[in-house]
């Protein structure tokens, strides 16, 4: 977030002092944003997604050891634009959906005995698919508000050009801000393609 991003090439340093980058270690540093998937959140240090990228682009900039260090996996809408655009070998067709708790095979254990699709729904006993406390039960109408959801039935989506590129988004966002999956997150999507782009170009 605002906060803390500019200090990411003195962790990097850190990191290498340690030697945690040494051969053979199996050390991986992902980057993820700081976001609000509820839309209520009163805290002032969070960034639009393509915000915190110009501001990554240029702390990265002097130091080649942070770029190297640091994955942007996590940072949803660029990894997969840069998965289409960057031509790397075995490249994804479009992403017809937003993340892991789409998918029909990602469960999250709760320590409330509870199963959830998304590690944010824990603790949300509406958002739940099931339980494995006291005895295990699954509730396939619940589970498929989450595995169904994909562009291609979010009216909004059907009709963006770049829904390819950020699935639809969170669906525990709509569900939390609007009361339903079929409602688009868009995440900046425009505004990290430009971004994007314009790395590319230099």
């Amino acid at each position: 977030d605002a906060q803390n991003i500019a200090y990411l090439p003195q962790l990097a340093d850190y990191i290498s002092a340690r030697g945690w980058l040494d051969s053979g270690s199996s050390l991986q540093c992902d980057l993820a944003p700081v976001l609000d998937h509820r839309g209520d959140s009163t805290y002032c240090h969070m960034m639009p997604e393509a915000d915190l990228l110009k501001a990554l682009t240029e702390v990265t900039k002097d130091s080649s050891l942070t770029k190297d260090i640091f994955r942007t996996q996590p940072f949803r809408v660029l990894h997969h634009m840069a998965s289409l655009l960057g031509g790397r070998k075995g490249s994804p067709g479009p992403c017809f959906q937003y993340c892991e708790a789409n998918s029909p095979n990602f469960f999250v254990f709760g320590a409330d005995g509870f199963i959830y699709p998304c590690g944010e729904a824990i603790g949300n006993r509406d958002m739940a698919i099931g339980r494995f406390l006291p005895q295990y039960e699954s509730w396939p109408d619940r589970e498929q508000i989450w595995r169904g959801r994909s562009t291609s039935n979010i009216p909004q989506c059907r009709e963006c050009n770049l829904a390819g590129f950020c699935g639809g988004g969170c669906t525990f966002s709509a569900l939390a801000r609007h009361g339903t999956p079929q409602a688009a997150v868009c995440s900046n999507a425009q505004q990290v393609l430009e971004h994007y782009c314009r790395t590319l170009v230099g």
